[in-house]
């Protein structure tokens, strides 16, 4: 009799166990079986631009796309007609030109945008007015940068590269004021020190958080930012991860779903773009052109799914405004315009 119960107790332990491990993630079904579409307006102008941007932003001026047509990097946008309204940010090889820029970060509180360049490293910075004026440059920052945003006009958080991939607080300087190790999959067979994860960061507008959002894993991170020093919240995969090890690194499984391709923050609430499909879909969309579905998922600040939406036009890129009530992203349906839509609202 005894045994039994032992051997019931240990089937209940394991029956729990299996249980909180399944809600630790979402159900994708749940997720993306949604038939709430949001319907976009779109902006009657088409944009002069190719058809890679590495992120749009919101300000008080219009919209800033990140383009490399006209041999200018900046494109302002007005957000009612979708008319490109100034340029800046040459792309050349004088003196006081970009080689290969990327526009990256947009400070709100002094209207203050950032351009880096990767084969400078060299940050710019443009007040955006009614137009675009170069401010200065910033050359001697000796960092490896994927990403970064601003938090003030001198500081900045950063995602770098190998070796060691970590998130960051730099100065102007390119000196660490706060760093964390940023390992996705924590296993000591991974070799960091020549392999790092694709993501994309944000700061909230209030400059108290910063998420990051990685694009072949559901994971999101939640980072506060408080006396120039970073805080690690909480750390979440999104969705059952599928991979193995090899060689020092990770394999994906094709049945892998994909993360996500862009992140934004309002003050109150984290927004990442996916297109719903694994890792195996994506590579077949890749080859033959095929253009899924958007979603956009909403998170609180504790990492809860607060709403999904299904988009009735397919983008990668997106913006959200300050109070969370307007999103814009940019389609290509088949010439590139700016599509607007209005969240909570149908």
């Amino acid at each position: 009799m005894r045994k039994q119960f032992v051997n019931i107790c240990l089937l209940l332990a394991t029956l729990i166990a299996c249980q909180q491990e399944t809600q630790k993630y979402l159900n994708p079904s749940d997720v993306f079986g949604v038939t709430d579409t949001l319907r976009a307006t779109i902006l009657p102008e088409p944009l002069m631009a190719n058809s890679i941007m590495f992120r749009l932003y919101h300000t008080r001026k219009g919209l800033i796309l990140n383009t490399q047509i006209d041999k200018y990097v900046i494109q302002l946008i007005d957000t009612t007609t979708g008319k490109r309204l100034a340029s800046a940010g040459r792309i050349g090889r004088g003196p006081d030109e970009l080689i290969n820029p990327a526009g990256m970060s947009y400070n709100y509180d002094s209207g203050s945008y950032f351009v880096w360049d990767y084969n400078l490293s060299r940050l710019e910075m443009f007040a955006i007015t009614d137009s675009i004026v170069k401010k200065r440059s910033m050359s001697n920052i000796n960092l490896t940068l994927q990403t970064l945003d601003a938090i003030t006009d001198t500081t900045f958080a950063v995602l770098d590269f190998c070796p060691d991939q970590s998130i960051g607080i730099i100065d102007t300087n390119g000196r660490y004021l706060s760093r964390i190790p940023y390992k996705i999959v924590d296993d000591k067979s991974i070799d960091y020190k020549t392999h790092f994860f694709n993501s994309n960061i944000d700061i909230s507008p209030d400059r108290k958080y910063l998420v990051a959002a990685c694009s072949k894993f559901s994971n999101i991170c939640l980072y506060s930012i408080k006396d120039n020093k970073l805080s690690l919240i909480w750390d979440k995969m999104m969705f059952r991860p599928k991979y193995d090890l090899s060689k020092g690194w990770i394999k994906i499984d094709n049945e892998q779903l994909r993360g996500f391709s862009a992140v934004n923050m309002s003050n109150q609430l984290i927004y990442v773009c996916s297109q719903g499909i694994t890792t195996g879909e994506w590579r077949k969309e890749k080859t033959i052109s095929r253009k899924n579905s958007t979603y956009i998922l909403i998170f609180d600040l504790k990492g809860k799914l607060m709403k999904t939406y299904v988009m009735d036009k397919y983008f990668l890129v997106f913006t959200i405004t300050p109070d969370g009530r307007t999103l814009y992203a940019v389609i290509d349906d088949p010439d590139l315009y700016i599509a607007k839509y209005s969240l909570y609202e149908k």
